[in-house]
């Protein structure tokens, strides 16, 4: 199985017709018996995933901003503005220019790439 499929298992993300029967811990509590409304719990703070192509995975239709802000919003649960605020937060971490966020990934695939 490849290293993203597995993540995909674990994090039950892939389609309800695969199959999954590795056990998979967090805190004691087994994953697998874990309802969706759970799993929504755990994911975002407690477990996550970063694909190692991960700029492909990008919506090119939508700026990187959004895209970004839509899982804080999601799981933050704060306004789509502050949402944006923290993207840009993060892209000055990373060292990417903050005026970034109004990009689309075609455009910032380069530059994004390049961050130190």
């Amino acid at each position: 199985m490849r290293q993203d499929t597995a993540a995909l298992a674990i994090l039950k993300l892939l389609p309800e017709t695969a199959a999954s029967s590795a056990a998979s811990p967090l805190r004691r509590q087994e994953l697998g018996q874990r309802t969706e409304y759970g799993m929504s719990k755990v994911r975002w703070k407690d477990i996550s995933i970063i694909f190692q192509g991960a700029m492909n995975a990008l919506n090119p239709v939508q700026p990187v901003g959004k895209q970004i802000a839509e899982p804080i919003v999601i799981h933050e649960g704060i306004s789509e503005n502050k949402a944006m605020f923290r993207a840009r937060e993060l892209f000055d971490l990373v060292g990417i220019n903050p005026k970034r966020v109004t990009e689309f990934p075609t455009r910032c695939r380069a530059a994004c790439a390049s961050a130190p």
